[in-house]
């Protein structure tokens, strides 16, 4: 039951700020934020000796300080030197790895884009033949890294960004294997994200370019169909699907899928690497004899995926426009009272657009928990998939006064939430448990910490439930 929101008499309240945004790092001069996650946060950054506008890409000093600092550290130094290597029209380019008081960072190409992820979390159908020619790109990415013996091996949708022009475009090559690199899995840990690992990374055993096929065929599947070939609602369930079952077979939305679609789909999904096909290029012809003899789709694409290249304008007023500052308004109010309107009202002439505004606002609401689902309110905003006609009132009680977790966690509980939440997020999940252990006051509460680090309702739900054993 969604509690009410306490009534706030003092129109000055605010919650204590976040660490305030650096005016440099290293060289680049820092325009704005383009995003926060689960390991740091990307700016909008220039560099001003070359007049060249970049993203950089930051880790949170509590992850470089923590116990595994190192191993974060050695992640990113990685992707600098995997993407580096890979000068390719369907790769995000990094310029340089860096430290600057100690904060690391890469700068990067900015690019205007969205995540395909962002667009599957929202329901939207891409037909046949767009996903094929998303797909296909893809592919010629993965060929150049392959060719400069480079696996990816967490190719998934958050790490597919789509732009304006039509182009797309891989990134985060953080836990890259190079030829001449150790492997990165330590202590049993398996590298990866579960619902895309090929069967040889559960295992254990050696991964090579028929790894990363195996993921472009899930991800293939996930945009044909709308569902993972290997369901499971926890890492066991999905370890046992891959490594025991075939996948579920293809249902087309809304027609049959060609034959040598389904065919190809299988290919790339097979359990044993030799019986995928033997690389990108041989795996991109394929479809792209599908391609040719597929008929042109009954039903119209969703009209969102027609608008799938569409760059997300950080700074683009127009964004900000009544309704959605009366969306904005009715958003905060549900946290922080009937002031919200004034705040929204004053914010509003000092920021560039919807995403800055709402990372504005953020700041005036008490509660870690409560800004992170605040803040998925402006993710649905910005990527413009319609406005939200409800405002749901924040979903967790109020920590404990002080803060102090009234009862605890124990290892088991913790790990079990681990394993739930590393199926959607990958091997970050062991750092954010351990981070919110600290503030939980039983599993349960841990899991609703954790869970605002999954910005997809649905996907959510069932970690919840997962974790709730």
């Amino acid at each position: 039951m969604a509690r009410e929101p306490e009534p706030v008499d003092d129109a000055t309240r605010v919650a204590p700020a976040r660490p305030a945004r650096p005016a440099r790092i290293g060289r680049y001069r820092v325009d704005g934020e383009l995003g926060r996650g689960a390991m740091g946060v990307v700016y909008a950054a220039h560099d001003e000796s070359i007049d060249r506008p970049v993203a950089l890409k930051t880790v949170h000093a509590d992850l470089l300080a923590g116990e595994d600092g190192a191993a974060w550290r050695a992640r990113f130094q990685r992707e600098a030197k995997a993407a580096a290597r890979c000068l390719h029209p369907n790769i995000v380019t990094v310029f340089e790895y860096g430290e600057d008081a100690g904060l690391a960072y890469l700068a990067m190409e900015y690019v205007r884009g969205r995540p395909l992820q962002a667009f599957l979390a929202h329901g939207v159908q891409f037909g046949v033949r767009i996903s094929l020619r998303m797909i296909l790109q893809v592919l010629d990415g993965l060929g150049a890294a392959h060719a400069f013996g480079i696996v990816h091996r967490d190719i998934k949708p958050s790490n597919i960004i789509l732009l304006a022009e039509g182009k797309v475009k891989v990134t985060d090559f953080g836990i890259a294997r190079l030829d001449s690199a150790v492997s990165l899995s330590q202590h049993g840990t398996m590298v990866g994200t579960p619902g895309y690992m090929a069967p040889e990374q559960f295992t254990g055993a050696t991964v090579d370019a028929r790894t990363d096929l195996f993921a472009v065929g899930v991800v293939l599947y996930e945009l044909l169909t709308g569902q993972k070939p290997f369901p499971g609602a926890t890492v066991p369930e999905v370890m046992h699907a891959v490594l025991n079952r075939p996948p579920v077979p293809p249902v087309g939305r809304p027609d049959p899928l060609p034959p040598a679609l389904v065919a190809a789909l299988e290919g790339a999904l097979a359990r044993d690497p030799e019986a995928r096909p033997a690389d990108a290029a041989t795996l991109a012809r394929v479809l792209k004899g599908v391609l040719r003899g597929a008929p042109a789709e009954r039903a119209a694409p969703d009209p969102d995926a027609t608008r799938v290249m569409a760059p997300v304008a950080a700074g683009d007023r127009g964004e900000l426009d009544d309704a959605a500052l009366r969306q904005a308004g009715a958003h905060l109010a549900s946290y922080i009272g009937p002031v919200a309107s004034v705040v929204v009202r004053e914010a509003a002439p000092r920021v560039s657009g919807i995403r800055h505004l709402y990372e504005v606002l953020a700041d005036h609401i008490p509660g870690e928990a409560e800004r992170r689902a605040f803040l998925r309110a402006a993710t649905r905003a910005a990527l413009g998939l319609g406005r939200e006609t409800a405002v749901a009132a924040p979903a967790t009680a109020p920590a404990p006064p002080g803060g102090a977790p009234a009862g605890g966690v124990d290892d088991a509980a913790a790990e079990r939430v681990r394993l739930a939440l590393a199926q959607h997020l990958g091997p970050i999940a062991g750092v954010l448990v351990r981070q919110a252990r600290a503030e939980a006051r039983d599993a349960a509460h841990l899991a609703v910490l954790v869970a605002d680090q999954i910005a997809d309702p649905e996907a959510r739900a069932r970690f919840l439930d997962a974790a709730r054993g």
